[in-house]
C-alpha cells in the first residue's frame, strides 16, 4: 500500500487516496485500486482523515470523528540506520560527539539522499523519520558546524579506521573545490583540477580499496601542489595509528623526498613513476628491446600487457624496493594522443598569456620562446623534446613498491585506487560542493565532515550495487528513490499507525543488503 496525493485544480485541494496495488489476472498486467481517505492541510502538511473513512480493522472505533495524521518518509532512513549499524558507524560518532551525533548524522542522511545545500533540511527533517527525530532548522545547523572541530574530527578518524582497516591497501589523492569566500584563509588560488579560474581549498583523502569505504580526510590550503602534502599527512597518519598502512599512490605524489619520507617512517607504499624523473627513463630504457618478448607477456582483467619486474635499491640507503614497468601497445597511440592534446592546452595558454604556474616545467621543455621588441612573443617547438616523450613515456607504466612482489597484485591495487577518484566524484555532483557556500574555515571544516559521512554511506551502498549482478539499479540515487516511497501514516488520539507495503523493488533491494525490514520498520 502506498499514498497518492492529487491536487483539484480548481479548488486547490489536494487529496489524499491510499493506493493498493495487485496483479490484475484478466488484464495480465499490474493494476491498482484507489480509495480517498481524506486531504492534505496545506499548512501544517498534515493528512485530515475524512469522517466517512473506513479505518483499518485495528483502527476502527465504534465513533468515528474527524482524525489527523501525520505523514514520514521513513524507508531511505531505515535503510541508512541499518548501513550505520552494519559498519559500526554510528556507535563510533556517538563516542566522538556525544552531544551531537545525531543531528550530525541526521544531516549526513540528508545530504545522501537529498544531495542538496544544507539550507533545504528544515523540510526534510519534518517529512523524514531521521536520528535527531526532531525539526532542523537552519539556525541550529549554523551552531552546530563550528562545533565539529578538528580535534574531535581525529577522534573520529581514529576509531574509525581502527574499527574498518584490515589488512588491505588505502588509495590517497587530492582534490580541488573552488570557493567565492573572501574570509577563509585557506580558499587560495592553485591547480584547479576542474580547470575552473576560482580560488579553492583542497581536500585529501584516504579510500580502502578492499572495504572501498573513506577512512580518512584532511582539508588543506587551496595553493598547496600535491607533491607537498604527503609529508603532512605521513604524521597524521602515524596519530591514527593505522599500523599497516599501505598507501598508493598516482604520479604527482612522487619526488625523491616524499619516497625517502615513506622509507625512513617505516611505511608501505606503491607509486607510479613520472617520466619526467631519471629513475623512470632509466628503467624504461633497460627493457625496451626486451620487454615485447612473449615470456614478459601477461593478461589482467582482459588486457594484453608486457611486463618485467625488477629488484632494486633506492637511495643512498639503499632501501630494498621493487620495480614493476609494464608496456601496452594499444595505449601507446592513447598516450601519444593525450600528449598532443595537452600540448595543444599549453600551446594556447602560451599564446594567451594565460599561464598556469603549475604547466611552467612543459612550457620550458616543450616549447622554445622568444620576446623580440619588434616580433614579440614568437613560439617554437622544441621536437627534440617531443620525440623523446614519445619514445620514452607513451604505452609505458612503471610502479615502485616496497612490499609488492608481484607484478600483476601491483598493477590491480594501483589501478583499484580510482575508488578515490570515484569518491571525489561523489563529493562534488552528489554531496554538493563542487562549490563550497561557506564562509568561515571552522564552519567549512564541519560542513565537510558531514559530507564525509554521507560519502561513507554512499560508499557502501555503490560497492553492494556493484556486487550484485542482477540487481536492477544503475546508481545510488535510483535506489534511494526507491526507497522514499516507504512511509508510515501516524494518526492522531488512539488511533495508531500504519505502515505502507512493501513494493517489489524495496523487498529486492531489502534482499541484496540482508535487511530484514521488519526490525527497522
Amino acid at each position: 500500500m502506498s499514498l497518492v496525493y492529487l491536487k483539484n485544480k480548481k479548488s486547490g485541494v489536494t487529496y489524499v487516496y491510499e493506493c493498493q496495488s495487485f496483479w490484475n489476472k484478466e488484464k495480465k498486467r499490474p493494476d491498482s485500486i484507489r480509495k480517498c481517505i481524506g486531504k492534505l492541510d496545506s499548512e501544517t502538511n498534515e493528512i485530515i482523515i475524512s469522517s466517512k473513512q473506513i479505518l483499518p480493522t485495528k483502527l476502527t472505533t465504534a465513533k468515528l470523528e474527524p482524525t489527523v495524521a501525520s505523514i514520514k518518509t521513513i524507508g531511505s532512513t531505515v535503510f541508512l540506520d541499518y548501513i550505520c549499524e552494519k559498519t559500526g558507524l554510528a556507535s563510533i560518532l556517538k563516542k566522538s560527539f556525544p552531544e551531537h551525533w545525531s543531528v550530525i548524522l541526521s544531516l549526513a542522511y540528508f545530504q545522501t539522499i537529498e544531495g542538496k545545500a544544507l539550507s533545504g533540511v528544515e523540510h526534510w527533517s519534518e517529512t523524514h523519520r531521521h536520528p535527531y527525530k526532531e525539526y532542523i532548522d537552519n539556525h541550529r545547523v549554523s551552531e552546530l558546524l563550528p562545533t565539529i572541530t578538528e580535534e574531535k574530527q581525529l577522534s573520529f578518524f581514529k576509531k574509525w579506521a581502527e574499527k574498518r582497516l584490515e589488512e588491505e591497501y588505502l588509495a590517497y589523492d587530492i582534490t580541488s573545490v573552488s570557493s567565492y569566500s573572501e574570509l577563509n584563509n585557506m580558499v587560495r588560488y592553485g591547480y584547479n583540477r576542474d580547470g575552473e579560474s576560482l580560488p579553492q581549498i583542497n581536500i585529501a583523502m584516504l579510500f580502502g580499496e578492499k572495504t572501498r569505504l573513506p577512512v580518512y580526510f584532511k582539508s588543506l590550503p587551496g595553493s598547496i601542489k600535491d607533491v607537498s602534502t604527503l609529508c603532512n599527512f605521513i604524521k597524521t597518519a602515524a596519530f591514527l595509528h593505522i599500523g599497516k598502512l599501505h598507501l598508493v599512490m598516482d604520479k604527482g605524489f612522487y619526488s625523491q623526498k616524499n619516497v625517502d619520507e615513506m622509507f625512513s617512517k617505516h611505511m608501505k607504499f606503491t607509486i607510479a613513476i613520472p617520466f619526467s624523473s631519471k629513475f623512470a627513463k632509466e628503467h624504461v630504457e633497460k627493457v625496451r628491446g626486451t620487454i615485447t618478448d612473449h615470456k614478459n607477456f601477461i593478461k589482467v582483467n582482459d588486457q594484453n600487457l608486457f611486463c618485467i619486474s625488477s629488484l632494486t635499491q633506492w637511495g643512498e640507503e639503499k632501501k630494498r624496493s621493487y620495480v614493476h614497468v609494464f608496456y601496452n601497445a594499444s595505449n601507446a597511440t592513447a598516450y601519444y594522443e593525450s600528449f598532443l592534446d595537452r600540448m595543444n592546452q599549453w600551446e594556447n595558454e602560451l599564446r594567451s598569456n594565460k599561464m598556469i604556474e603549475d604547466h611552467q616545467k612543459y612550457y620550458d621543455q616543450y616549447f622554445l620562446v622568444k620576446e623580440t621588441p619588434k616580433r614579440g612573443k614568437q613560439i617554437s617547438y622544441n621536437q627534440s623534446a617531443i620525440d623523446a616523450y614519445k619514445k620514452n613515456a607513451a604505452g609505458y607504466l612503471v610502479l615502485l613498491s616496497n612490499d609488492i612482489k608481484d607484478p600483476i597484485e601491483a598493477l590491480k591495487a594501483y589501478r583499484n585506487k580510482d575508488v578515490v577518484e570515484k569518491g571525489f566524484d561523489n563529493l562534488k555532483n552528489r554531496l554538493d560542493i563542487k562549490r563550497l557556500r561557506v564562509h568561515l574555515e571552522a564552519s567549512m571544516k564541519g560542513r565537510l565532515f558531514i559530507q564525509f559521512i554521507a560519502l561513507i554511506l554512499i560508499s557502501y551502498i555503490q560497492q553492494v550495487i556493484n556486487k550484485q549482478e542482477i540487481f536492477k539499479f544503475d546508481t545510488v540515487s535510483e535506489l534511494l528513490e526507491e526507497l522514499e516511497l516507504l512511509n508510515t501514516i501516524k494518526f492522531a488520539s488512539h488511533y495508531g499507525q500504519i505502515t505502507s507495503e512493501l513494493t517489489k523493488k524495496q523487498k529486492e533491494i531489502f534482499a541484496a543488503f540482508d535487511l530484514d525490514p521488519k526490525t527497522y520498520v
